[in-house]
């Protein structure tokens, strides 16, 4: 991954070396890259789009995660939802421009911006993880419901759908449709409109309007947690998790 710079704004490119798939590795360079954008006092607002150009995010790398033991699982879920906290809670203006498919963990990676761009064509974004017999990461849940309603969210969440650009704009899960090749343009300048208001403002508003959020998270963490991963352990996830992984493998 790469954190690149357009005079005030950062464009942080994800290009993690499983197609973005979120593993460990992809957990720690986000926060590492998000925390070095957030340090530097030369950027004013941060764009977050993939180097890949028809996928954003796949989700979760599940050929690295089953199998693991419970500790190491639980462990990385909780690096999981703490990812998504520290996106969501970024203190400057933040934009992302989603080029390509975002499933699952990765349509959370986008909710965390202030913003949200989509290329228009065919590349769908959705959560679709009750398909596979998991809930949405608690984190992710509050980020969505904060983002696009709780009646829209459990649209989304219950029909496990993905979701083409237009869809997704219907529902709140995007605020505007682009052409491709003018996608990243449009979302730095969006990023350098956010980035031109005081910035001591922004960040204090951004705090009020997303404490309840980050709040409730950090209040229901710990169990939600051991939930998750007791679901995941689960008869029925192991066999659809299997299915998947074994599906994978014959690509």
């Amino acid at each position: 991954m790469e954190l690149q710079r357009r005079d005030e704004i950062g464009v942080l490119l994800i290009d993690g070396p499983n197609t973005n798939a979120i593993d460990q590795d992809f957990i720690d360079d986000i926060n590492s890259l998000l925390h070095e954008a957030e340090d530097d006092t030369s950027l004013r607002a941060l764009v977050i789009t993939s180097a890949h150009p028809k996928i954003f995010c796949p989700g979760l790398n599940l050929k690295a995660l089953v199998g693991l033991p419970y500790d190491r699982l639980f462990e990385f879920a909780g690096n999981l939802t703490g990812m998504v906290r520290n996106e969501f809670s970024f203190s400057k203006p933040q934009v992302v421009a989603v080029n390509g498919h975002a499933i699952a963990g990765g349509c959370l990676v986008a909710m965390g911006a202030d913003y949200r761009f989509m290329a228009r064509g065919k590349s769908r974004i959705g959560v679709l993880e009750i398909d596979v017999a998991l809930p949405v990461a608690l984190g992710g849940m509050a980020v969505l419901e904060y983002v696009m309603g709780r009646r829209n969210v459990e649209k989304a969440i219950y029909s496990g759908g993905l979701y083409f650009p237009e869809e997704a704009l219907d529902i709140g899960m995007v605020d505007e449709l682009v052409e491709p090749e003018d996608l990243l343009d449009r979302a730095v300048e969006k990023a350098r409109f956010l980035g031109s208001k005081p910035a001591v403002a922004f960040k204090r508003d951004k705090q009020y309007l997303r404490a309840a959020v980050i709040d409730w998270i950090e209040a229901k963490e710990a169990r939600h947690l051991k939930e998750w991963v007791d679901c995941w352990f689960s008869k029925e996830a192991q066999e659809a998790l299997g299915k998947v992984v074994e599906q994978l493998g014959s690509k």
